[in-house]
């Protein structure tokens, strides 16, 4: 019984110094009520996709064209060849229609039942995205629990399933190696030198 009691003391110690037993898988970056979806498009900027993107030097894996903007109606402004370089500036997203994301169990924290609906947007990442939710907006909020349409995503203790993928483009500001700046939606990966 003393021993069952250290080992409990222990634990609760060590939670509390480094908070693992408190903290939330729901968690956001921030959130506020937004009574209904935002309309579209939604612009998020600046941002980069997540995993391993970050400004720098790319080399490209193909050639591509770069514009003078983002919006439309753009103009070329140079076209690079594959294993040519850019710098990376940063990065903004366009999205024309969010993902659907129905929810398979409740998250009572986030006042979320089965059957309602999540409408995603700017995805950053290792499962956090930008989303709405029963008038609720979460700015990169942790989305890891949602099983993606593709199959990617969740794998277990699931909370939520992709039904059907919205639309969205990637777009990035670059500098050139004449020191124009420029967008283009065509960076496939980050290949950093």
């Amino acid at each position: 019984m003393v021993i069952c009691m250290r080992v409990l003391a222990v634990i609760a110690v060590l939670c509390g110094a480094v908070g693992i037993c408190s903290q939330s898988p729901y968690v956001a970056e921030s959130q506020r009520e937004l009574r209904h979806p935002p309309p579209l498009p939604v612009i998020t900027q600046p941002v980069l996709p997540g995993e391993g993107w970050e400004p720098g030097t790319y080399r490209l894996n193909k050639s591509i064209a770069i514009f003078d903007r983002w919006q439309s109606p753009h103009i070329v402004h140079a076209r690079l060849l594959a294993h040519a370089s850019v710098t990376l500036i940063s990065g903004l997203n366009e999205v024309e229609k969010p993902d659907l994301i129905v929810m398979t169990s409740p998250i009572p924290v986030l006042s979320l039942s089965l059957g309602d609906t999540i409408l995603r947007y700017t995805q950053r990442g290792e499962g956090n995205a930008d989303f709405w939710a029963k008038g609720m907006w979460y700015t990169n909020g942790d989305l890891g629990w949602v099983k993606n349409a593709d199959g990617s995503g969740c794998e277990t203790l699931c909370k939520a399933e992709e039904k059907e993928a919205g639309r969205s483009v990637w777009w990035f500001k670059v500098r050139l190696a004449d020191s124009r700046i420029g967008w283009t939606d065509s960076l496939d990966s980050p290949n950093l030198y």
